[in-house]
């Protein structure tokens, strides 16, 4: 998100140069240019983090579900109607 942004205020400070607008409001969208790279560390790394929470989550329920002999509900797929299956 923040690299798409980073490129639209890119080519909008490239149009107020070529425009030759004023040096108070294009010193203003640089600074927007700076905030939105300072900001793509920081998504990266809670990319990243969400990213291997959701794996260990996944590999916990894999190995519950691979040990344990309890019934569980499975969707039919039919209008959300769930029924009982014994795993095997």
């Amino acid at each position: 998100m923040y690299e798409k942004e980073v490129e639209t205020e890119k080519e909008r400070l490239n149009k107020m140069i070529t425009e030759a607008k004023d040096e108070y409001e294009i010193r203003n969208q640089e600074q927007v240019i700076n905030e939105s790279l300072m900001m793509l560390p920081d998504c990266q790394k809670r990319i990243y983090n969400a990213y291997n929470d959701l794996k260990s989550l996944l590999q916990v329920i894999v190995m519950f579900i691979k040990t344990s002999h309890l019934t569980f509900l499975r969707c039919t797929g039919n209008g959300g109607i769930f029924e009982r299956q014994r795993r095997s």
